[in-house]
């Protein structure tokens, strides 16, 4: 497989440039003559086949970081409610002492897997 180049652009830096871009084989964003935007690499000289590009734009990478770490933190926070709510209605049975409670606690949380952890994170 050959290597791919992407001409990227910062945050706030992405708008039509009326001009030949200086990376042709790059993967960007092209205005076409019917004012049609695509992605792909130039071709050709400026208004034969495009008439504007544009560098993709880039999304900083601590933001994909974030995003996952609140990802687990729900999920998290979601097994915590399940195990919370299980323990709950375990406590209302007839019968329930504290040391059959404490006992049904930690099986809840060292056996039972809440169904959001299985989810797999961007």
């Amino acid at each position: 497989m050959t290597e791919q180049q992407v001409t990227t652009a910062l945050p706030g830096d992405v708008y039509w440039r009326f001009t030949l871009p200086t990376s042709t084989g790059s993967k960007m964003l092209l205005l076409n003559l019917g004012g049609v935007a695509v992605i792909g690499n130039w071709q050709g000289a400026l208004g034969e086949y495009f008439q504007a590009w544009c560098p993709l734009p880039k999304k900083p990478k601590p933001l994909v970081h974030n995003i996952e770490a609140a990802v687990d933190a729900w999920v998290e926070m979601e097994r915590k409610a399940w195990m919370f709510d299980e323990l709950v209605r375990f406590s209302k049975q007839p019968g329930v002492d504290a040391e059959t409670l404490a006992q049904a606690l930690l099986d809840l949380h060292v056996n039972i897997v809440h169904p959001a952890q299985t989810h797999s994170t961007c």
